[in-house]
């Protein structure tokens, strides 16, 4: 890549010393290598090479099928072409992939911190996307868009989010490929997410209905090590009216939102473990759900556990096994979650 970007800073010195009424003068476009770039100088006394492709202030040789014994034929063109072709045979000699962020592979895609960061374009088409797509952010990447979304994926999808990677949108009002709001991440079945620690996915819109993310039917699987937060909707909203997802919130995650933290459409089932920090309300819907508090988690918020056979265990070591424990939890259950029953709760040991 050395010897193309010598080879075009001669090109474009000849070009910029070459008299604009001197039609015969001659700018020759061409890529040499290390041993051929001294014949671009303008040495006296030096055989010139057979030109590649020649032009003039004023005319366009264009070439034929044996450009060495082939004269070349002159047709009207302005002389700007010649600073054209050069960086045109510069962008093609470069490699594409180490200067922009998203690198795609089959079904894989890969966003780097690489130039230009953020990528600010939709990854996926909804659900005509491949089925088992992988999206990868590495570190410090980003994927920021406006009213639109980040991610949308369709079924058996894998997305990770590295430490320092962020992704966010600012949903408004537009129905996204899903047709159900400006969700910053939404997928179909099948489908699991990863943030790891210091990843975030950000919802900073206005749209009441443009969660986080979005998982649009069953059999998902949502682990938090960083930070899942929205401004206005809620932080994770299931739209499946059937089958089940889960949450694994772990120690070092955070999930927020306004009001509720989550919320689901129909009567399908959630499992949520709860290791870390919930900012905001968990309220399940319809389905026969579960609820697993480990020692040292919290829920600032309320919980209602809808319809359904619900469960809820507390989870630690034999040690953190306390009164004051079960009280905290049964006065919650009492005032602010119909959808359970005292005899749900469980004490599991470590």
């Amino acid at each position: 890549m050395a010897e193309v970007a010598i080879s075009i800073m001669l090109l474009a010195k000849a070009h910029a010393r070459a008299p604009a009424t001197s039609p015969g003068q001659l700018c020759r476009v061409g890529l040499a290598s290390a041993d051929d770039s001294n014949r671009l100088s303008d040495s006296p006394g030096r055989e010139d090479p057979q030109p590649v492709l020649n032009y003039s202030g004023t005319t366009q040789f264009t070439m034929k099928p044996n450009l060495a014994n082939s004269p070349p034929q002159r047709v009207p063109l302005p002389r700007s072409v010649c600073a054209v072709a050069l960086l045109a045979i510069a962008s093609a000699a470069l490699p594409w992939t180490a200067r922009a962020n998203l690198v795609t592979s089959g079904t894989g895609i890969t966003v780097n911190s690489n130039s230009p960061n953020p990528w600010t374009g939709t990854i996926g088409s909804g659900p005509s996307t491949a089925t088992s797509t992988t999206v990868n952010l590495l570190p410090n990447a980003k994927v920021v868009v406006g009213d639109a979304n980040g991610i949308s994926l369709a079924d058996n999808a894998t997305i990770t989010i590295s430490g320092g990677a962020l992704i966010q949108n600012r949903g408004v009002n537009t129905p996204c490929l899903y047709n159900t709001s400006g969700d910053t991440v939404e997928f179909r079945n099948n489908s699991t997410i990863t943030i790891n620690a210091g990843g975030q996915i950000l919802s900073t819109g206005s749209q009441g209905s443009g969660e986080a993310i979005n998982p649009e039917g069953s059999g998902n699987t949502i682990t938090n090590l960083g930070t899942i937060r929205s401004t206005t909707a809620a932080a994770i909203w299931f739209q499946n009216v059937s089958g089940s997802n889960s949450v694994i919130n772990e120690s070092t995650g955070v999930i927020q939102a306004p009001g509720n933290v989550m919320g689901a459409s129909g009567n399908g089932a959630v499992d949520f473990t709860n290791q870390g920090r919930v900012i905001g309300n968990l309220i399940f819907a319809g389905g026969n759900d579960a609820l697993h508090l480990y020692t040292g988690s919290t829920i600032s918020g309320s919980i209602n556990g809808g319809g359904g056979n619900n469960l809820m265990t507390l989870n630690g070591p034999a040690a953190d096994r306390c009164e004051r424990q079960r009280i905290s939890c049964s006065l919650y259950l009492r005032s602010v979650a119909p959808g359970y029953q005292h005899s749900y709760f469980q004490q599991t040991a470590s």
